[in-house]
């Protein structure tokens, strides 16, 4: 006995509506992702320590520098932690031009470079204003971010210290996200 046509019908119809609610499900799990930040996202904060890096100097050591050169110019690891939680790190490089580039140990889909410009102030003080993109899930734009540092040179020059302000922005240019934070840096020497 085979089924009637209304009942195949029935079926069929019941069918398409599993799979729309099936595939409306789906969409709605990727769509309550959070956004991502490039360099970082901090409402994702990493659990763990920094990576150990045995190519970096000793805080102590001379590294090639002059005691008492206060420059930031060089190429350094950054750690950066917000509540006592690793927000992230990064490579970063300052130029002696004020401008400097960031390699955050980030995804490259959520973008992990990013780029600011920075001023000297009195007795090794530094101030940074770091801007990047900020992406959703998909790798889609979604707004902006700031990273606003004031830093302090160590005096034998091969470390920094400081505090940072990190602000995200909607694609309206509407302030969605803020954290605070500090961070620590070690210079990483030529040999």
């Amino acid at each position: 006995m085979h089924p009637s046509n209304s009942l195949r019908e029935m079926l069929s119809i019941g069918l398409v509506r599993c799979a729309f609610l099936a595939l409306a499900a789906f969409g709605l799990l990727f769509s309550a992702a959070n956004a991502n930040a490039a360099c970082g996202d901090p409402r994702g904060l990493k659990q763990g320590v920094a990576h150990k890096m045995p190519f970096l100097g000793h805080p102590d050591d001379q590294g090639g520098q002059n005691p008492g050169n206060h420059s930031i110019v060089g190429l350094w690891h950054v750690t950066y932690t917000s509540g006592g939680e690793l927000f992230y790190e990064a490579f970063d490089e300052w130029h002696s031009d004020g401008t400097e580039i960031e390699s955050a140990n980030a995804s490259p889909i959520e973008g992990n470079v990013c780029m600011g410009a920075w001023r000297q102030a009195d007795g090794g003080t530094v101030h940074l204003n770091h801007v990047g993109w900020t992406f959703d899930q998909f790798g889609d734009s979604t707004g902006t971010f700031t990273l606003t540092e004031t830093n302090k040179v160590g005096p034998n020059g091969n470390t920094y210290t400081g505090g940072f302000d990190y602000k995200a922005y909607d694609a309206d240019g509407n302030l969605v996200f803020e954290l605070t934070g500090k961070l620590t840096a070690t210079r990483i020497a030529a040999d």
